[in-house]
């Protein structure tokens, strides 16, 4: 004798949406009045069934990320968590009994529909949020068509999982490698971006959250990419869309500025210049902070967004190494 629970998964108030190096094991469970961080058992009203001792089920989310004990209820677009159902006394529905996910919401993926509980009482489904997901909260309504428990739901709300900003409360001349001498440049703007990113907030924008000052950051310029093909980016204030990355180094086009809208072209150093991808104009490998016309730096265009030519990041001839400009910074997997 076999019973199906069915899991319903829907989508509601979409508002727009890798793991960690620490692996620190983070369990959620749900309860009838939908919060998430205590732990609950669900049941069954006793009149829908004849068991002599009533089953019990209760519906864990497990996360390895690093942020879940900081964050139990967020979790980031392109994470991957397990869903894991239990029963309290497998012997009285029988161990083939199957967990299986129906769902219409496209921002959440799955490897496998259905898992079979086992004789320990539990069985798992992973499940992964697609980078286009929308950012917001998702409702899942838990169902059994054995009557075994009560509908009820677990909610969760789906966060940015990728940042893009630029260093507008720190902006250096030309020479800025000169600065850290036994540094490679790459190491440099990376510091630059780390640094930016622990201490300073966004003009315009509450300052970062702690989920997002504790990732580690690049910063992208010429021969430093720092974007990975097939996610997508948010700015600083992780509500706002940039672009799908199609490269290493974003993307041609932008669907959202780096920065804000309605607002004059502001220069970023990227050490390369229009029409020319790969031909560096670097400030002398970013040790020079003079004006000569023959020695200049290759910079984007922060507010282009809508042109099909990146001039968001290489545009002009070059600048003088003698102005301040600020950099690109991404957020990297943790």
């Amino acid at each position: 004798m076999k019973k199906l629970i069915t899991v319903v998964f829907f989508s509601c108030l979409l508002i727009g949406c890798n793991v960690g190096n620490n692996q620190k094991k983070s369990v959620i469970q749900t309860e009838s009045d939908l919060q998430l961080n205590k732990p609950t058992t669900l049941e069954s009203d006793s009149t829908l069934i004849s068991y002599p001792n009533k089953p019990k089920i209760k519906i864990d989310m497990i996360s390895h990320a690093w942020y879940s004990k900081e964050s139990p209820n967020e979790y980031e677009t392109g994470e991957s968590f397990t869903i894991k159902a239990t029963l309290d006394n497998p012997a009285i529905i029988y161990t083939e009994n199957k967990i299986k996910l129906v769902t219409s919401n496209t921002g959440l993926i799955y490897e496998s529909d259905e898992c079979i509980i086992s004789s320990d009482g539990y069985c798992n489904i992973n499940v992964t949020i697609a980078e286009s997901a929308n950012l917001g909260e998702i409702s899942l309504a838990i169902q059994s068509n054995t009557n075994l428990v009560s509908t009820t739901k677990l909610t969760f709300k789906v966060v940015a999982g990728n940042i893009i900003f630029y260093t507008e409360q720190d902006i250096r001349k030309g020479d800025f490698a000169s600065k850290s001498p036994g540094q490679s440049v790459n190491q440099v703007v990376d510091a630059w971006c780390q640094s930016y990113a622990e201490s300073k907030g966004w003009k315009g924008f509450s300052p970062m959250s702690d989920r997002y000052k504790k990732k580690s950051y690049k910063g992208m310029i010429l021969n430093n990419p720092a974007t990975i093909s097939g996610k997508v980016y948010y700015r600083f204030d992780a509500q706002t869309k940039v672009a799908l990355a199609t490269d290493e180094y974003l993307a041609e086009s932008l669907e959202n500025s780096i920065f804000r809208t309605n607002k004059a072209p502001i220069n970023v150093w990227t050490g390369t210049i229009q029409n020319n991808w790969g031909v560096i104009k670097n400030c002398n490998n970013w040790t020079y902070n003079g004006s000569l016309p023959s020695i200049s730096g290759g910079t984007g265009e922060l507010e282009t967004n809508t042109k099909s030519d990146r001039t968001w990041f290489y545009s002009g001839t070059g600048r003088s190494c003698a102005q301040e400009e600020g950099i690109y910074c991404v957020s990297q997997p943790n």
